[in-house]
């Protein structure tokens, strides 16, 4: 289950690589099986549970009594909140995007989630003369929301809105501003579709480079949200803002990587491109870059065969692919698995759901291999 929230017409996958560099404490962690149930009525405090490795430990890995934590889970910054409210004029193309005039240093917009407006409608009373104002909410599509048929049947008055982001000359990170313009990009010549409506945009925010002030410890306050039958406190210091990218190149990079389909993607040279695209810090960082490089450059060699599984009974045929990985640019085998972790899940996203994909990484200094379960596909038919 990915960490943040994304739209639903993005592919899953890339999510998951993207979170894979972004926050990789956040896969360090396993789950316990076969275990038996403690007894009903059981008036021990605690139990000891006992893990026994078939064989040792690395010199160079030393386990302390921190180096297992139980009831942990990754936390976000992200939140609701509401912009500052908007007033279209006829004046202008776009319109600035402000979470908070009083502290702008501390929201940043991660994603517009509604565009709500008040029509003021006046009219005039029989029996008094006098005019009267009434309002009238109206919920604006958003420009990426695949409902353009709608121009053909209502003559191209739909206007739709479309969020903007350009590097600020002035602070770190984007200006956001908001377009109100038709299917085509083009802007409304009719000022009747435009006036006299104050509009509300609901934002998922961060608190943009605040969290880095934030010490292990430190978060241990409850609010509102926040149930006070348990306490907690976060045991690692939050992750470094990682700001979008909006160079050109990249963003070819990146459409070439969405028009690979699964078969082509099974090539060592496409899957080390998307790999590539999805780490933000290598693209931030140019010590990070070398480094991330080095691990691109450990995956010698990617072999996948059709193989043919029995699933409840029925003859399913999917793909077994073999990764061969050279140890050397890694920490140690654990980063090796986690790895192919990520991509066993990636793999699997991208087949389809009648077929399954199966992955084993073989370490080709000491010829170990990592063998995961056949996962089903699971891309989604539309």
């Amino acid at each position: 289950m990915p960490c943040c929230p994304g739209r639903k017409n993005v592919h899953s996958g890339y999510r998951i690589l993207q979170e894979y560099f972004c926050y990789p404490d956040a896969f360090l962690f396993f789950d316990l099986c076969g275990c038996p149930a403690l007894p009903d009525g059981l008036q021990a405090e605690f139990f000891t549970l006992q893990l026994r490795f078939s064989r040792p430990l690395p010199v160079d890995i030393r386990l302390r009594r921190d180096s297992l934590r139980l009831y942990c889970a990754p936390a976000i910054n992200l939140f609701i909140h509401h912009a500052e409210a908007i007033t279209l004029d006829n004046r202008r193309a776009d319109y600035p995007l402000v979470p908070s005039r009083h502290y702008p240093q501390h929201y940043d917009v991660f994603s517009v989630n509604s565009v709500v407006s008040q029509v003021q409608d006046m009219f005039r009373k029989k029996d008094l003369g006098r005019p009267v104002s009434t309002q009238a909410a109206r919920q604006w599509p958003a420009f990426e929301s695949f409902s353009h048929q709608m121009e053909y049947s209502r003559k191209r008055e739909v206007v739709y809105w479309h969020h903007r982001t350009k590097t600020s000359l002035f602070h770190r990170g984007f200006d956001h501003t908001l377009a109100f313009i038709h299917a085509d990009g083009s802007y409304p010549s009719d000022e009747s579709l435009l006036s006299n409506e104050v509009v509300s945009v609901s934002l998922t925010c961060t608190n943009r480079e605040l969290p880095s002030q934030i010490r292990s410890g430190d978060i241990t306050g409850t609010t509102g949200k926040n149930a006070a039958v348990a306490s907690f406190r976060n045991i690692t210091r939050p992750t470094q803002p990682l700001w979008p990218v909006i160079d050109g190149s990249l963003h070819w990079s990146l459409l070439s990587a969405m028009n690979l389909n699964y078969l082509s993607l099974l090539d060592t040279d496409a899957l080390k491109q998307v790999i590539a695209n999805f780490d933000r810090h290598a693209i931030h960082h140019p010590q990070t870059a070398r480094l991330s490089q080095q691990k691109l450059d450990a995956i010698e060699r990617l072999e996948t065969r059709p193989v043919d599984r029995l699933f409840t009974g029925i003859p399913v045929r999917g793909l077994a692919s073999t990764l061969y990985l050279h140890p050397e640019p890694f920490v140690c085998e654990g980063e090796m698995y986690l790895l192919g972790t990520v991509l066993s899940h990636f793999l699997s996203l991208y087949a389809s759901v009648n077929s399954f994909h199966m992955l084993t990484v073989v370490n080709t200094e000491s010829q170990e291999t990592w063998k995961w379960t056949e996962r089903i596909g699971q891309h989604p038919l539309i």
